[in-house]
């Protein structure tokens, strides 16, 4: 069935311009080429006319070391008894001419300074360092007292300080002793891992040949091996004031029993593992982005904790944001779409309920 007429209008027959402009510049070459005798008249005016231009350019102070040079070269040439200098003359004058054609062709844009290597802003996270640590060693059977008598007990107790700085590590960490008594060094001891809060005490009691004056500095140590110092502490140990003393007895050698040798109160440190993934929806194998791209974000953590963001764009620091919290199984999952106003070089970091992501994203959004 035939439609009737809408109201659209009828577009009849079109016919194009039997004699189209020429391609080129001849209209405007010439164009331009009317106005040069009136810049030529301009010029005749600004310059005077029985003006002389300098042919001489200024000394630059170079003439005395060419003539050292040319003095060197005759004194050396004087030497050429077999006439390699002027064999040699020849592949010399091509050189220079080689030298003045490169310069002749090569774009003025190749001889300007090589700008520095890209970098997407803030640069990689920097490597896991240990908190500070401090320690304490107190009298568990008189409390409050700042010295010791054997056999009395005493507690070490130790943290490390937990920071929100990325990268600054506190929990399952270790912590070494060591120890000296009587400036004598003694054996280095390994007292355990700190909890998931960066804390770690030990209950020990003081042995016989443990009295004298002591000292011990302490240390952390990380999964790579690295030492992190902490605080240094003295103490003085004196004998069983139950016990008689013996004038007979012998002097105590320089090397007593390992100290702690009682019971570490640490749990051992819950892993707070934290997974970042950031996917270009429309090209999977692309790490980056275009402003059209569509992007998903998925975080692996601890159930019901907040996830915040911070980072850099284009080198300048971002301001922390909260993109809400994981659901009950610990996932978290953020879709959008990338857009032009984000154009330029990002570093993403993520912090989980209270706890830095180790790593960061690094990606760049282009057109």
């Amino acid at each position: 069935m035939r439609l009737e007429p809408g109201p659209f209008p009828v577009i009849g027959p079109w016919q194009g311009d039997p004699t189209p402009a020429q391609p080129g510049f001849s209209d405007l070459v010439a164009t331009e080429l009317l106005a040069l005798p009136l810049y030529e008249e301009v010029m005749d005016l600004i310059i005077d006319p029985v003006a002389v231009f300098p042919d001489v350019l200024p000394d630059d102070g170079m003439g005395p070391l060419h003539d050292d040079a040319g003095a060197a070269t005759d004194q050396i040439a004087a030497y050429d008894l077999e006439g390699q200098a002027n064999a040699l003359q020849p592949l010399h004058d091509i050189a220079d001419e080689g030298i003045l054609t490169a310069y002749e062709v090569i774009p003025a844009e190749a001889f300007t300074p090589v700008p520095a290597e890209f970098s997407p802003g803030g640069g990689p996270p920097p490597p896991p360092i240990a908190g500070l640590l401090t320690v304490s060693l107190t009298n568990v059977d008189r409390p409050g007292a700042t010295d010791f008598n054997v056999p009395e007990n005493y507690k070490i107790a130790a943290q490390v300080a937990v920071s929100s700085q990325a990268g600054v590590e506190y929990a399952g960490l270790d912590v070494l002793m060591f120890p000296w008594v009587e400036d004598k060094a003694q054996d280095s001891i390994l007292i355990g891992k700190t909890d998931q809060y960066g804390f770690l005490s030990a209950t020990c009691n003081w042995l016989p040949d443990q009295t004298g004056n002591w000292g011990a500095t302490f240390y952390t140590r990380d999964a790579s091996g690295a030492l992190m110092a902490g605080n240094t502490i003295s103490w003085v140990v004196g004998p069983d004031p139950s016990v008689p003393i013996d004038p007979a007895a012998q002097p105590l050698p320089d090397v007593r029993s390992p100290l702690c040798v009682g019971t570490v109160n640490a749990p051992p440190a819950q892993p707070t593992l934290i997974t970042v993934t950031l996917k270009n929806l429309d090209s999977p194998d692309d790490q980056n982005f275009r402003s059209t791209d569509h992007w998903e974000l998925t975080i692996g953590a601890q159930p019901n904790q907040e996830v915040i963001i911070s980072g850099t764009y284009q080198g300048d620091p971002l301001s922390p944001l909260s993109l809400g919290f994981t659901d009950d199984t610990g996932v978290f999952v953020l879709d959008g779409q990338m857009d032009p106003f984000y154009i330029g070089a990002w570093v993403e970091r993520y912090n989980v309920g209270g706890v830095d992501w180790p790593d960061s994203l690094t990606f760049a959004v282009t057109e």
